[in-house]
């Protein structure tokens, strides 16, 4: 070996050596299958732009998912500059690659997981990396990542498109997607009942729910819901935001779930509209029906909905009415009830939903109540061993924000439309009648479904009346009461 290359190769040694005095492997915490569970901000950074293989997806998308709830946006701008220059130019078979994968998070936040309300502070410490450091090494990246940076400081400019997270894209991976030139499912109504409806919209009698042929409604409201469902955001879904009582971001989340107790209220509604014992048999009768093609359209968020209010207690005390309900009717609703029942933490739902195939409307108080469990049941931190005499130091415990991106994945995972065709006379109907349910419920009392049962059929016993269906009713008091099924 000659002296010239006896030297480069010792520059090389001491340039790896201090990026190695530097490294933070040993501020990472892992599980027995090798995921990351825990670690400090410049280690998670580290692995994010490691120079010798690519991050895992789930890693990935979790931390772009979820950073915000254990760092600020300029903390971790701040961070991948340190990592940035703290690689130095000394061995650059390593500086090279971890200075273009700074350079790649940096893209990636800005395409595809930027918050500007969030984020916005940020550019501070972005634009001057871009124009000074990465210029200097990188020209070409410099001047992209400072056109990103003009883009979203300019609030007319065009805007940056926002995919699907990772996490997202890899749960749908074995999932088939419904294709866009798929036929509409055509309208179950036929010409006179549509003419009905068009009569209704010029001012002709209101149709009762009788009138609607239970495969079709079942089929608008999934078009309602599921509306609302692919509109939910990510961040939505983050730190409990949708339990927020004012300033909640989670628009979206809390539109379905007024939208289930709408429907919950609109259910019971109808029923106790009828003074006639068989007469409201009949309606039962009528949803059961409903829900059931919910089941068989696998939307399980309006199946929810209606076997709750059908569980209610406004509706099983109801004697003289549920006696004139066939067994029939009421072992299908048993056979309902038992799918989206609450207990053993939705064993039924759960195992159904598990590998379900796209188009499906999942019911979305079970994942708010595994977020709300993961957020509220586990820390935010965790404690990494010290080494000797060492203290441990206190690391971001990761593993709860890849529990909380898996459910999201989930939940994004179902977020595919159904091809279904939209009749609009009778999405005017149900929301005219959702809106007089609403207005009903905000400007009275919860209980004023239960007085209206109780003028129908006075009480004669003390004790209260137990579901006809199960013998008792298993679903909580706060849904048998305010039909508040995300609670």
């Amino acid at each position: 070996m000659t002296g010239s290359q006896s030297t480069l190769k010792d520059n090389t040694d001491d340039g790896e050596l201090k990026i190695l005095e530097t490294a933070f492997a040993d501020e990472l915490l892992h599980n027995k299958d090798g995921q990351i569970t825990g670690g400090t901000l410049p280690a998670l950074v580290e692995r994010l732009t490691t120079h010798d293989s690519t991050p895992d997806s789930i890693f990935l998308s979790t931390f772009y998912l979820t950073f915000r709830l254990f760092v600020t946006p300029v903390e971790l701008a701040k961070a991948l500059v340190d990592r940035f220059d703290y690689v130095g130019g000394e061995s650059p078979h390593i500086a090279g690659p971890v200075r273009l994968r700074v350079y790649n998070v940096f893209m990636d936040w800005f395409e595809s997981h930027w918050r500007d309300l969030s984020d916005h502070e940020a550019l501070s410490v972005i634009e001057p990396f871009a124009q000074d450091k990465l210029g200097r090494v990188h020209p070409g990246a410099g001047r992209r990542l400072l056109e990103l940076v003009e883009r979203v400081s300019n609030p007319h400019g065009p805007l940056i498109h926002h995919s699907a997270s990772s996490m997202s894209k890899r749960s749908t991976s074995i999932v088939p997607c419904v294709p866009a030139d798929t036929a509409l499912r055509p309208s179950n109504m036929s010409k006179s009942q549509m003419g009905s409806w068009k009569t209704w919209k010029i001012g002709g009698s209101n149709p009762t729910v009788l009138k609607i042929d239970p495969l079709e409604l079942a089929q608008q409201l999934t078009i309602k819901e599921m509306t609302i469902f692919c509109s939910i955001m990510p961040e939505e879904l983050l730190g409990s935001e949708w339990t927020k009582r004012s300033g909640s971001n989670a628009v979206n989340v809390r539109a379905m779930s007024k939208l289930s107790t709408d429907i919950s209220n609109l259910v019971a509604d109808t029923i106790l509209q009828c003074d006639d014992a068989k007469k409201r048999a009949v309606t039962i009768k009528h949803w059961i029906k409903i829900a059931h093609k919910c089941l068989e359209l696998n939307n399980y968020g309006s199946l929810m909905a209606i076997v709750c209010s059908l569980n209610s207690s406004a509706i099983i005390r109801l004697k003289r009415t549920w006696d004139v309900v066939s067994q029939n009717q009421k072992d299908i609703l048993k056979c309902l009830q038992s799918i989206v029942e609450p207990g053993k933490n939705y064993t039924v739902l759960r195992r159904r939903l598990h590998n379900h195939v796209p188009p499906c409307l999942p019911f979305l108080g079970m994942y708010l109540t595994d977020l709300t469990f993961v957020d509220a049941g586990n820390s935010a931190t965790r404690q990494l061993p010290g080494h000797g005499d060492s203290d441990g130091i206190s690391v971001i415990n990761f593993d709860k924000y890849t529990r909380t991106a898996k459910i999201i994945g989930e939940i994004q995972r179902f977020q595919i439309p159904y091809r279904l065709a939209e009749i609009p006379e009778l999405q005017e109907w149900i929301q005219a009648r959702l809106a007089r349910v609403k207005s009903s419920s905000e400007n009275g009392d919860f209980q004023q479904y239960y007085h209206k049962s109780l003028l129908l059929e006075p009480r004669k016993t003390i004790h209260p009346r137990h579901s006809p269906v199960e013998g008792r009713n298993r679903f909580s008091s706060a849904q048998k009461e305010k039909f508040n099924i995300f609670t």
